[in-house]
């Protein structure tokens, strides 16, 4: 249930206060299915709204823009979750990392992701971070092998 600030309160000596009154704004049945939103359409945040009119394959083809490996590391990313729209948030987290670090080295890092078999946008950002992206793949291919 959402709610609005009307005002404050007053306590009394001994009482505690929260320093707002809180009155309903909408209310809903409540629902027992595990992984359904109840929430209408009407009482959400227009910003939310034009979240929810997003399809995976523009956010697919948004990722797709930075490079081939961005583009494929979303894909693998939309297909881990259940339901598409759960991986909009990591998917676009890969497409910011672009603003911080230019497409060739978001994409570079997601080529690496892809072969190391580690695609998220946490993994992702800490190869940017640490620079990690930058080296070159061959040397990364012995690792855990034994000679």
């Amino acid at each position: 249930m959402s709610t609005i600030q009307l005002g404050t309160a007053k306590a009394r000596p001994g009482q505690k206060s929260w320093g707002q009154v809180l009155i309903p704004v909408a209310a809903h049945i409540r629902s027992y299915a595990k992984g359904h939103h109840t929430t209408l359409e009407e009482h959400r945040l227009p910003a939310h709204r034009e979240y929810l009119a997003w399809t995976p394959e523009r956010v697919l083809h948004w990722a797709g823009t930075i490079g081939p490996n961005c583009g494929e590391a979303a894909q693998l990313i939309m297909k881990s979750r259940s339901i598409p729209e759960h991986a909009f948030r990591p998917c676009l987290g890969l497409i910011r990392l672009e603003k911080s670090y230019g497409d060739q080295r978001v994409d570079q890092a997601c080529r690496r992701a892809l072969k190391l078999n580690v695609v998220g946008d946490k993994h992702i950002a800490s190869m940017l971070k640490t620079g990690r992206d930058q080296i070159p793949l061959v040397e990364i291919q012995g690792i855990g092998q034994q000679t």
